[in-house]
């Protein structure tokens, strides 16, 4: 067996283990808890809720807009949990109805699919002059400031102004004469002087072309 698997084995039988001696941790719920979640031992029900929502917020922040290799690392431990935990789930938990296999197997599904999308798209940290522009004034340089770090498809930058998150912004790259069509997955600290946001751009694959800095 490999070291992956076993790993997954010893996950699943600890998950099995705690859930005979543990209640779930939500106050007021005294149910059995059935799997853990960052070492949180819950019951079914909300250990479906808490991951369903995390996984959500994962999401929004989107795979191409992680802010740095550490939110990076903690999303793609925090999504293998998810899959660990959900397959325990759906191949031992007692009483489990048809449409809850479905939904735990669905979970899994979409926490591997954002894993993947993360492990698609590794960040490069870079600082790259750029110009922003709200999509309502294409023509007005909202702000100029430097990306963090980037990927093909997106980029964390610098801001000191207010976006919205879901917001469409026109990011230029000159010193590679391009100009994308961007939407701000999320924004951190809006206005102040350290400010940041995640933007994933919609119509380039490879805006900063890494593949081919990559293929060097």
């Amino acid at each position: 067996m490999s070291a992956g698997k076993l790993a997954l084995a010893a996950t699943m039988l600890e998950s099995a283990r705690q859930s005979t001696d543990s209640k779930c941790s939500w106050a007021a719920c005294g149910s059995t808890a059935e799997a853990t979640l960052s070492r949180r031992p819950l019951c079914r029900l909300h250990f479906y809720e808490i991951a369903s929502r995390r996984l959500a917020e994962c999401c929004g922040r989107f795979a191409e807009t992680l802010a740095n290799e550490g939110e990076r690392s903690a999303a793609l431990t925090f999504l293998s949990e998810i899959i660990s935990q959900t397959t325990n789930l759906a191949a031992s938990a007692k009483y489990l109805s048809a449409s809850q296999r479905d939904q735990f197997l669905e979970l899994s599904m979409s926490a591997m699919d954002v894993s993947k999308r993360i492990q698609r798209y590794p960040r490069t940290e870079a600082q790259i002059l750029v110009m922003l522009y709200r999509s309502s004034d294409p023509t007005r340089v909202c702000e100029s400031t430097r990306t963090i770090n980037i990927s093909k498809r997106g980029a964390c930058v610098e801001t000191r102004i207010s976006w919205d998150v879901g917001e469409n912004v026109w990011i230029e790259n000159s010193k590679l004469g391009r100009r994308a069509l961007a939407r701000t997955a999320w924004v951190t600290k809006a206005g102040a002087t350290n400010g940041a946001m995640g933007i994933e751009i919609l119509d380039w694959e490879d805006f900063w072309d890494l593949e081919q800095k990559f293929a060097k």
